[in-house]
């Protein structure tokens, strides 16, 4: 991301903020799915007490989200944004919000698992430049694994500010990465998710991942 497009960006969540305060609105969430967005990036996900980094939090919104769903987790949430982090911390003092630029500071630590809800909606000069950049930190500082949504091209009405993404092209990109991917379109007709667990290891006998072994009727041993 440019250091234009990303000031682009901080003005107009900062316009938003003015207009609407703590609201998904000012977020750019109109039709209010967030809760939604974060369901279809959560529930794939163990519910064992996790560490979860959220690229692009806003005001942190999905921390509450998990608290609320009695998922136990140890959040941290990065944004560019200062005034949505002021904001988000205002309403909640305790939560881990931070001001944040990955290009500049690189990662903010290693995570069991690494959101990112609507960080990739907006057109940049090189959108799938920087997804694939980000999806590539993503995998170095995820210990378990990342899940990122996205609009898709199936979407019938497009606008021009916005990046629409070939969930195909999407789902060859998470393989790049892990042998583990799951591609969610079943939540939205214009949205999707895309999940990587980066836990890969397989059981010889069954070849099946972990937690999937029960399913496999493995033939009787022959000693």
């Amino acid at each position: 991301m440019r250091p234009e497009e990303k000031a682009e960006n901080c003005a107009r969540y900062a316009e938003r903020l003015a207009r609407f305060g703590h609201d998904p609105r000012s977020l750019g969430w109109d039709k209010r799915q967030h809760r939604l967005r974060y369901a279809a990036l959560l529930d794939y996900w163990p519910r064992e007490r996790l560490s979860v980094l959220d690229v692009g939090c806003g005001f942190g919104d999905l921390a509450g989200f998990c608290a609320a769903g009695g998922r136990d987790i140890a959040y941290t949430g990065i944004d560019l944004s200062p005034e949505l982090i002021a904001t988000g911390s205002a309403a909640a003092p305790d939560r881990d919000l931070r001001v944040w630029d990955w290009d500049v500071e690189g990662a903010p630590g290693r995570f069991d698992l690494i959101l990112a809800s609507g960080l990739f909606h907006h057109r940049l000069e090189d959108s799938e430049g920087f997804i694939h950049r980000m999806l590539l930190r993503f995998r170095a500082a995820a210990a378990m694994g990342f899940a990122v949504n996205f609009m898709s091209t199936t979407a019938e009405r497009r606008y021009p500010h916005l990046h629409y993404a070939d969930p195909a092209a999407m789902l060859a990109q998470g393989l790049s990465l892990s042998r583990r991917v799951l591609l969610r379109h079943d939540y939205m007709p214009f949205e999707f998710t895309l999940i990587v667990d980066l836990r890969q290891e397989f059981a010889a006998a069954s070849s099946a991942f972990a937690g999937f072994e029960a399913l496999v009727d493995l033939p009787p041993s022959e000693e």
